[in-house]
């Protein structure tokens, strides 16, 4: 049996999902604890 190869849209999406996970998890690392991306409102 022939392998199918894989969808270049597959492929790009899954790689822009993983980019996003990856940068979101770094950016929640370096910030430091109590900062928040949105101002509270009061």
């Amino acid at each position: 049996m022939k392998r199918r190869r894989p969808d270049l849209l597959f492929v790009l999406a899954v790689l822009l999902g993983l980019s996003v996970l990856v940068t979101g998890i770094t950016q929640a690392m370096t910030q430091p604890e109590g900062a928040t991306t949105l101002p509270r409102q009061q």
